[in-house]
């Protein structure tokens, strides 16, 4: 079931989906960027400089509300056949949840992946809501770590440790 923050990302046909994007989108994102927004960080404060710094006007494009719409429309005709192939992944995988998200619900697709993917590593962030890459940067960037210490080295890689993340309460 769709995520009732994403029910207007569900449009079809393709046609009906470019159309919508190249003239209602933008203008029905700014009436309710602000209702929106809020409802994606719950329960946690949204960031006072989210829209220029963290990226947030760039989710008010034509092409961000297309190519969002595009895969909605087909995640669950992709879907059932990735689930198949989840047993036999052979790279770590890191999930990380905040337990009172409003958007994805940590147990229908955190808890539910466990025993599907093999040496999976899942956190629930207790009393966190669904942008934990900026609400609880620390706590990301820890799993990030965790996840890549169990990657079997490549020649070609080049693992960086710059202090590059502004730092977040978490």
């Amino acid at each position: 079931m769709l995520p009732l923050v994403f029910l207007s990302l569900a449009v079809r046909p393709a046609l009906l989906r470019r159309w919508m994007s190249l003239t209602l989108a933008a203008p029905m994102a700014m009436l309710g960027r602000r209702g929106l927004v809020k409802s994606v960080f719950a329960p946690d404060p949204v960031p006072e400089d989210f829209a220029e710094r963290g990226g947030g006007l760039l989710g008010m494009r034509s092409d961000s509300f297309y190519n969002a719409s595009s895969e909605i429309a087909v995640v669950n005709r992709s879907l059932p056949g990735m689930v198949k192939h989840y047993p036999s992944l052979k790279l770590p995988v890191g999930l990380i949840y905040g337990s009172a998200d409003p958007v994805l619900s940590y147990r229908r697709h955190g808890e539910s992946m466990v025993g599907k993917v093999p040496g999976l590593s899942l956190e629930i962030v207790q009393g966190r809501g669904h942008m934990l890459p900026i609400s609880a940067v620390e706590r990301v960037v820890a799993m990030v770590q965790h996840v890549a210490s169990q990657a079997a080295p490549q020649r070609s890689a080049t693992i960086l440790h710059p202090p590059f993340a502004a730092s977040r309460a978490s």
